[in-house]
């Protein structure tokens, strides 16, 4: 995903699934479910310390308002 902050509400939208889901999975729902949440808090982690901007953000400063 290009964007951070759409990987950010994509982020947001998994825990809240996550957290109405929970008691109403099977184990192997939970636990792909949780992997995929921690790999993207992960990546978008790693972003931040390194820096680095959303390639949309630059796109944007292009773009005249």
């Amino acid at each position: 995903m290009r964007s951070q902050p759409n990987a950010r509400m994509l982020l947001d939208d998994l825990q809240m699934l996550r957290d109405k889901c929970a008691g109403n999975l099977t184990p192997d729902e939970d636990a792909h479910l949780e992997k995929i949440v921690s790999d993207i808090e992960y990546a978008l982690e790693r972003l931040e310390e390194t820096g680095i901007e959303s390639a949309d953000d630059e796109d944007e400063a292009d773009v005249p308002h």
